[in-house]
């Protein structure tokens, strides 16, 4: 039996660890560089089409925390209620773990579908998990904005940001996400308002940050 090689063992393990460069520092002191060309105007969630009462989670701001802001979705009636929001954190972990959470608390799902969107030549990778356990039936769609990029995996997209991160800081992500109660017959409907709410957020953020 040969043994395996050793002799790209040094060079790997360099790579990973400047891959996990950005990932460790999102979690300590480290410098930001916010690539949003206009973030305050982020917080203008009434330019959103389908938004209704918009609130800032003061209390939920930070240092690694510059947004939080959500909104009650016009066109809610008796048995749909949903929020969304947008929140950027130079934190990403705290966002692309679990993310619906953010509004629902403990989620607990199997069901999770990711839909291509295309708008303006740019795919929008919109993922929805439903909950049901426990007598509840909820729903979360969100988005992720990375680089001013929509992307499907933060962390993956964090990781091969990393050499950029090196020299200039770390890069802040968004989530833009709508979730709340939704009986079961009615979950196609809320899907779709809830896409529609992401796709004009993403156009809201892209037009704030470009």
């Amino acid at each position: 039996m040969i043994a395996p090689s050793t002799r790209h063992v040094p060079v790997l393990l360099g790579l990973v660890a400047l891959l996990l460069v950005p990932v460790l520092r999102s979690r300590h002191d480290a410098p930001h560089a916010d690539d949003c060309a206009q973030p305050e105007r982020l917080r203008e969630l009434h330019r959103v089409a389908g938004t209704g009462k918009v609130a800032e989670r003061w209390e939920k701001y930070g240092d690694d925390v510059p947004q939080w802001t959500e909104a009650d979705l016009s066109g809610n009636d008796g048995a749909i209620q949903l929020r969304g929001a947008l929140i950027r954190s130079f934190q990403p972990s705290q966002l692309y773990t679990r993310p619906p959470r953010v509004l629902l608390g403990r989620l607990e799902s199997n069901q999770r579908q990711v839909e291509r969107v295309a708008v303006d030549g740019v795919t929008l990778p919109i993922q929805t998990l439903y909950d049901t356990s426990h007598g509840r039936s909820t729903i979360a769609s969100y988005l992720f904005v990375y680089g001013n990029r929509p992307v499907e995996h933060p962390l993956l997209s964090q990781l091969l940001s990393a050499p950029a991160q090196i020299w200039r800081g770390g890069r802040p992500l968004s989530l833009l996400i709508v979730a709340g109660g939704v009986p079961l017959e009615r979950r196609p409907e809320a899907r779709e308002r809830a896409q529609r709410w992401l796709v004009s957020a993403w156009q809201h953020h892209s037009a704030s940050c470009f």
